[in-house]
């Protein structure tokens, strides 16, 4: 089994060429461990909706909640507050 750490490295590899739908998989599984930083990236990914990925508020929006409000994300709180300043989301 990959480690923690390689399956990082190998999902933003793969976000760095265009292929996130493939880093998809790995992220949610670094979620499923519990690693704070992919609910940030998770919900940035259908936030903007690219490479595969089609653009999904909701699925942002829920990400984004989990990684503030169960872990504390600061980044994540920041990412909510701009999609509400942009009126993306509704609170």
């Amino acid at each position: 089994m990959d480690s923690l750490e390689q399956m990082w490295s190998n999902a933003r590899r793969l976000i760095q060429r265009g292929k996130s739908n493939e880093a998809l998989f790995l992220l949610e599984r670094l979620a499923a461990e519990g690693e704070v930083y992919v609910f940030r990236e998770i919900g940035n990914l259908y936030r903007k909706g690219e490479d595969g990925i089609t653009q999904d508020f909701d699925k942002a929006l829920s990400w984004l909640r989990i990684g503030y409000f169960e872990y504390n994300c600061a980044d994540c709180a920041s990412i909510l507050g701009f999609m509400y300043y942009l009126s993306l989301i509704h609170i």
